[in-house]
């Protein structure tokens, strides 16, 4: 019996939390990578990057609104909080 009781008591307090991020320049060689502005990441022993260009203001407005719709179907879903990666 304590035991359950632990265990509900546990679900009750548990926090829904989601991430919303972009890769940004941190996209594969087979991808058009975008970020805040022209730019090499530098590779590492696994992962090639190309080099990204920098975002158009049609495409920053476009990630914007791409967050907001996010953060709104979080709301929506009930979510107690969200990190914003950008």
């Amino acid at each position: 019996m304590a035991a359950a009781k632990l265990l509900l008591t546990s679900i009750l307090v548990s926090a829904l939390l989601s991430t919303l991020t972009t890769p940004g320049r941190l996209t594969k060689l087979t991808l058009d990578p975008v970020s805040s502005s022209d730019g090499r990441n530098s590779d590492t022993w696994r992962h090639k990057y190309a080099p990204a260009r920098a975002m158009t203001v049609e495409e920053i407005k476009d990630v914007i609104d791409r967050f907001g719709y996010g953060a709104k179907v979080l709301y929506k879903a009930g979510a107690d909080g969200m990190q914003l990666h950008a």
